[in-house]
């Protein structure tokens, strides 16, 4: 029985993936392993994992004792010496003192006091003698929580707490429980005052210790004040603004001086000639300028006016033109007052030039001034920032310590209020509104563990699967067996049942293996004749044929193979030949028990015989035998030797089809040498754990010698199908065991 029929007996009749369904899923090999390609295709060990986590869980669950919990609800109230109602909210919202309570009920005070009042041997099973280790294990089941007040609304926090215990014994809890409520309501106000006193002491002197310091920080504040002042008594922003001001001023003033020493610099290039110094003087801007400050009672200035005119329109209007003439006559007027004027002066012409010159000097003496007038304010407020900055910066730090310190202060001042009304007031008051219980079992949740033992064994059995999948070299399915050998699949021949008797009469001389002749109606005959008709379509348009019969590795079933293949080609009326090409390890003249063993195929090569003295009978009819013959020492030599392709053509121009039996291609080279000289290649293997990579090696070397590779016959397979990688099923699409009853009840042979 298979794995599959086996799980499937114990969930039930539950129905499992069919082999067709998993084929179908995974019908093209991935290059690797995926995760869950690969949970599909080992989900026997999948199951298998989730079935044992979660009976381990179950176990593991059933080994846990029960744990119980009782549960209390209590009410804390706080004592006030005023009437305010319990339920105020701004007395809720200011001062929540229930959060504290919490933390008291699991103090260690309440708990040890609790635990001395507990007697060990009256609880089962007996707490702990130790009181430290009875406290422990109190603190670790107890839960304290506050309830939930959905209808107070946002910022109102319920007064009600919650407590919880857990135990193995419901009524034990119940005990526990009570006696702790009652400690926690005997010692409230006392553990409460004694903690308020010591909450007193440590505020006022956090509020003395921040005095000091505020006080400390406002001297140093004034300090630093009374530094600065002697630095300035100006506000430092009113001498930061004057300072940008001024270096802006400066930044000005610069880049005048620059502009001044460039036209200057250009003045003093200047030549005597007048063109060159009207143009110099208009390029600069005199005109302008002289515009700007023109002076009417000047005959200078007027004459530098019409001058520049006459410069600028001589060109355009002409001597001639009214306008020149009109300049002509002002400029001839200007110049008998200024030779009036200047009588020192011969040619009476006016240096427009010059006195733009000494203008320019005039400026630049005057901006001078000014620059060292600016750097010397600048050096002193930049001086005066600096000296007297940080001060101030320290001293304002100081004071925002300081209303931070204030703050704090009143913050303290106020909690230091709250806790000596509250001592005033006499404490809290804790009032049960739920009285503990008998514990009720909440433990161990046997959902949980199997969750958990499944989660796990599911994790293990897809870590078992991928390691599975990772070691597996075999074929998994025929689909995978195309990809990787790029080739099609003739057939598959299931085991040789070598017992069973023969089916023809008279039974001729042969070996039980040759199924073909002795049981032609069998299963496997039948499997020979699909492979037979696969080859017969294959090379239906080739008259002769010559095909080589190899596998990977010894074992794999070639020789039969050969044997019965050739066997079925001469049932169907061919004349038909089987060469036993294997000089290592013959078998052919065994499979056929031939009488003369020593005459064959190694004789006709050597030349010590004629080819149709070594070809033999082989009790088939339509079916020749040329066997190994002698085995020589040298057999490849043989098979590249020209005698060897010359017995090749020769068989091939006598007969139909040519069955050549070589070795495995794997143990020795004599097959790839075959492989050249032959029509086609038809490589045998048997399905296991490294049947993948042989028989991937073996197509290699085919492909390299240049071999017509064209197709693989798995071997050995069952009855009813072919196994792949040891555990995956395929089932065939022709059924071989309705092919055998189908020829018994006709009495004829079925067709391939």
């Amino acid at each position: 029985m298979h794995f599959e029929q086996y799980l499937a007996t114990l969930l039930g009749g539950y129905a499992v993936p069919t082999n067709e369904q998993v084929e179908a899923m995974f019908d093209r090999p991935r290059a690797g392993p995926g995760i869950i390609s690969v949970a599909m295709r080992r989900w026997p060990l999948l199951l298998l994992g989730a079935l044992c986590g979660a009976a381990l869980g179950f176990l593991i669950y059933s080994q846990q004792p029960a744990i119980y919990e009782s549960r209390a609800q209590v009410l804390v109230i706080k004592n006030r010496g005023e009437q305010i109602s319990p339920t105020d909210f701004r007395t809720s919202f200011v001062e929540d003192y229930v959060s504290t309570q919490l933390a008291v009920i699991k103090s260690e005070r309440i708990l040890l006091a609790c635990v001395r009042k507990l007697i060990p041997n009256q609880f089962t099973p007996p707490l702990p003698d130790d009181e430290l280790t009875r406290y422990q294990q109190i603190a670790r089941n107890l839960t304290v929580v506050r309830d939930r007040d959905t209808s107070a609304g946002v910022g109102m926090g319920s007064a009600v707490v919650n407590l919880a215990l857990r135990g193995v014994n419901g009524r034990d809890c119940r005990i526990i429980l009570e006696t702790l409520i009652t400690t926690y309501q005997a010692e409230l106000s006392n553990v409460y005052n004694q903690e308020t006193k010591k909450l007193i002491k440590k505020l006022e002197a956090e509020i003395a210790s921040r005095r000091e310091s505020r006080q400390s920080r406002a001297d140093e504040a004034l300090r630093l004040d009374q530094q600065r002042l002697a630095i300035t008594p100006e506000a430092l922003h009113s001498v930061s603004a004057r300072l940008s001001l001024t270096r802006d001023r400066l930044n000005a003033i610069n880049l005048e001086l620059i502009e001044l020493v460039d036209q200057l610099q250009l003045i003093s290039k200047t030549g005597k000639n007048r063109r060159d110094r009207v143009a110099t003087f208009v390029l600069l801007g005199g005109q302008k300028r002289q515009q700007q400050t023109i002076d009417t009672n000047s005959p200078e200035n007027m004459l530098l006016v019409l001058n520049a005119q006459r410069q600028e329109q001589s060109d355009r209007l002409g001597k001639e033109h009214p306008t020149m003439k009109s300049l002509d006559a002002q400029i001839g007027y200007y110049k008998k007052l200024v030779e009036a004027q200047n009588p020192d002066d011969p040619t009476g012409e006016l240096d427009e030039l010059a006195i733009l010159e000494k203008r320019l000097i005039q400026r630049k003496r005057t901006a001078e001034l000014q620059q060292k007038e600016l750097q010397s304010l600048i050096a002193l407020d930049t001086k005066t920032v600096q000296d007297a900055g940080p001060l101030q910066t320290s001293a304002e730090q100081l004071r925002a310590n300081m209303i931070a310190d204030l703050k704090e202060e009143n913050a303290r001042q106020d909690q230091l209020d709250t806790l000596n009304k509250t001592e005033q007031s006499g404490g809290f008051e804790a009032n049960i509104l739920s009285a503990p219980r008998e514990g009720v079992r909440v433990g161990p949740n046997i959902v949980l563990w199997l969750a958990g033992g499944f989660a796990v064994g599911v994790f293990a059995g897809v870590l078992m699967a991928y390691i599975a999948e990772s070691t597996d070299h075999s074929f998994r399915s025929p689909a995978e067996i195309r990809q990787r050998l790029g080739v099609p699949i003739y057939g598959h021949i299931p085991k040789l049942r070598m017992k069973l008797p023969a089916e023809v009469e008279p039974v001729p001389q042969l070996d039980a293996a040759l199924v073909s002749a002795l049981r032609p109606k069998s299963i496997e005959a039948e499997a020979y004749r699909g492979v037979r008709a696969q080859l017969m379509l294959t090379m239906q348009n080739r008259t002769h044929r010559v095909v080589q019969i190899t596998s990977p590795n010894p074992g794999d079933g070639k020789s039969t193979l050969a044997a019965n293949l050739a066997i079925s080609l001469a049932q169907t009326g061919q004349r038909v030949i089987l060469l036993d090409c294997d000089f290592r390890k013959p078998r052919q003249h065994q499979l056929f028990q031939l009488k003369d063993a020593e005459l064959g195929l190694a004789s006709v090569v050597n030349g010590n015989v004629e080819l149709n003295d070594a070809i033999q009978p082989s009790g088939v009819e339509h079916l020749d035998i040329l066997p190994c013959g002698p085995r020589p020492a040298n057999p490849a030599e043989l098979l590249t030797s020209m005698s060897f392709q010359d017995v090749l053509n020769k068989l091939r121009a006598h007969y139909d089809s040519v069955i050549v039996d070589t070795p495995p291609l794997l143990a020795v080279s004599d097959p790839r040498v075959v492989a050249q000289r032959v029509d086609a290649v038809l490589m045998v293997f048997q399905i296991s754990k490294q049947a993948r990579p042989s028989a991937e090696r073996a197509r290699e070397q085919l492909v390299d010698m240049g071999a017509n590779l064209m197709g693989v016959v798995i071997n050995g397979t069952s009855a009813h199908g072919g196994e792949y990688g040891y555990g995956y099923h395929y089932n065939y699409s022709y059924d071989y065991e309705y092919a055998e009853q189908y020829a018994h009840d006709s009495g004829t042979e079925p067709n391939a």
